[in-house]
């Protein structure tokens, strides 16, 4: 399969994987099925570590394909800096446009927001 110049920089050089430890981590996949993507989350600028003010710190840990690591590292991305309650418009369609995703790579996309989901819940307990 051919990839877009967009899932190849992200696949040979990702810049957001995980290196500090985080507030909440999400993941959706599995090494067995051939895709796994752990999100780590933590929050900023929140001194009483609630939601409101804050922004988010984002890295991730991915297992699988060009475009499964290409989809972290772009969503890690645009989570760094963002407030933690916009982080819940992120989409898999925004990721499918952004790296120009062809339909048999699309499940990608969708792994990474699954992640997303299951850290923001992990970092609201």
């Amino acid at each position: 399969m051919v990839h877009s110049p967009q899932v190849m920089q992200r696949f040979e050089l990702p810049q957001y994987i995980q290196r500090d430890s985080a507030s909440a981590v999400g993941s959706a996949g599995s090494r067995l099925a051939g895709a796994l993507v752990e999100l780590h989350l933590s929050m900023e600028n929140s001194a009483d570590n609630s939601t409101e003010n804050a922004s988010l710190r984002a890295g991730f840990r991915a297992y699988g394909c060009p475009a499964t690591i290409a989809s972290a590292d772009w969503l890690a991305e645009q989570l760094n800096g963002l407030p933690v309650d916009a982080a819940t418009e992120l989409d898999r369609h925004a990721i499918i446009r952004a790296l120009e995703l062809p339909a048999a790579r699309q499940h990608c996309a969708a792994l990474a927001v699954e992640a997303l989901g299951a850290a923001l819940q992990n970092l609201h307990r």
